[in-house]
């Protein structure tokens, strides 16, 4: 199942949301000395995202699949927002077992061309986390953010369907036909 969560990042409080979300949440900071500020090395403003189906908790994961990010300019009464005031961009992991892992970090220029992130695979037990590094104030701060996301179904669920087998078809008796006959003819009545 093919999922894309798109949002437009512009100012300290702007979130103009396009699609979705689905599992894109954020941005925050208040978590960001909690998950990932030691593995990345970013220091600084962070905008934080989660890949989850609801916001950042301690129970949450991030549904079992492969997911990308781009971050491009967008159009915005006719004229093109580059992206601006960002620098480093960095994808991270918390593993079933709490340890973190840096999966794709990258500096990004301030352009009017398209950064996408590699694809990562997620599996069941873990969280995934972007984290994008502000550059100078939060009001000049624009991108657009898009999550493609391919979530695959949980084997438990696709088993039990496998399991579900109906029922054999049975032939009828001359007795039962006989009585749907009259059935229909009091029906009729």
């Amino acid at each position: 199942m093919a999922v894309t969560d798109a949002i437009i990042r512009r100012g300290g409080t702007g979130k103009q949301i396009l699609e979705g979300p689905v599992y894109l949440n954020g941005p925050t900071s208040d978590r960001r000395h909690r998950v990932g500020s030691d593995v990345d090395r970013i220091t600084g403003d962070v905008d934080f995202y989660e890949v989850g189906d609801c916001p950042c908790g301690p129970g949450s994961i991030t549904a079992k699949g492969t997911y990308s990010f781009a971050i491009e300019p967008f159009l915005e009464r006719g004229f093109r927002r580059p992206i601006k005031a960002i620098r480093w961009v960095a994808l991270l992991k918390l593993r079933a077992d709490g340890t973190p892992e840096l999966l794709f970090k990258k500096l990004v220029s301030a352009s009017d061309r398209k950064f996408v992130t590699k694809a990562v695979t997620i599996a069941d037990g873990e969280r995934l986390f972007l984290s994008i590094q502000r550059a100078g104030g939060i009001s000049s701060i624009q991108y657009k953010l898009s999550l493609d996301a391919v979530v695959t179904r949980a084997a438990s669920t696709a088993a039990k369907k496998a399991k579900a087998q109906p029922k054999p078809m049975v032939e009828k008796t001359d007795d039962d036909k006989a009585w749907d006959l009259v059935q229909s003819g009091a029906d009729e009545n």
